[in-house]
């Protein structure tokens, strides 16, 4: 007769916890990538509707500047809270200057060192240069300092449908993917498209004829007037 060893219920619940920890471990190895692949996917959607709607807000905005439907000319580098998007904000960018900060801090370029061969990049760099001595000289940063040049400009210029100007919008939005660096965190959709001045400033042909001839007439005034001032002198001197 053969002698049988007796097996103690020690015994089994040792191989019992065994096997429940390698099923657990089993388990674990096939949830978790499942789990992560998820979590990825959830961000991603999240983020492409985040941009669909930046995109959105962008050509809205823009369409109604390019058919010159806003009641009042958007002002340069002025960021705007969009209603009904929490977290969204759109600024109209308005001349190369605007544009070209803009797009040198969305690509990470901070300056042009003024080593390029580009002769374009070269006049460019020359013009930042000289309008930054000139801003300094007033006491003011060379954004304002190009706003006012702005400004004066639009003060002067006489609109047309045929006259074009360089404009972009840009939406400012927060990311939905952590970062630490607050910068890095905030996502921004630029458009830009070339509109009329008269578009520009909202104006229908008919007022926009009107705004020329004020205009034209006051630059006339001011030309005769300096005229004037200088045959005065000059009869002066004569005598």
């Amino acid at each position: 007769m053969t002698d049988r060893i007796p097996r103690t219920p020690g015994a089994d619940a040792g191989f019992t916890l065994i096997e429940a920890l390698v099923a657990v471990a089993i388990l674990a190895m096939v949830i978790v990538p499942f789990l992560s692949m998820r979590t990825r996917a959830i961000i991603d959607a999240a983020d492409a509707k985040r941009w669909r709607i930046a995109r959105e807000i962008a050509e809205r905005y823009m369409s109604e500047l390019e058919a010159g439907a806003r009641e009042t000319p958007p002002t340069n580098r002025l960021p705007v809270e969009v209603e009904g998007h929490e977290g969204f904000q759109y600024t109209f960018l308005i001349g190369d200057a605007a544009i070209g900060d803009a797009e040198a801090e969305i690509t990470g370029m901070n300056s042009f060192s003024g080593g390029g061969s580009d002769p374009a990049d070269r006049l460019a760099w020359q013009r930042d240069r000289d309008n930054l001595r000139q801003a300094q000289s007033r006491g003011v940063s060379m954004t304002e300092y190009e706003d006012e040049l702005r400004e004066k400009e639009l003060e002067d210029r006489i609109p047309s449908e045929d006259e074009l100007e360089d404009v972009a919008i840009v939406v400012t939005f927060g990311s939905v993917r952590e970062s630490d660096d607050e910068e890095k965190g905030t996502e921004r959709y630029m458009l830009k498209s070339k509109i009329s001045t008269m578009a520009l400033e909202g104006l229908t042909p008919e007022r926009a004829e009107q705004v020329a001839q004020a205009r034209g007439a006051g630059n006339a005034n001011g030309a005769a007037g300096s005229s004037g001032a200088g045959a005065t002198g000059n009869s002066g001197g004569v005598k």
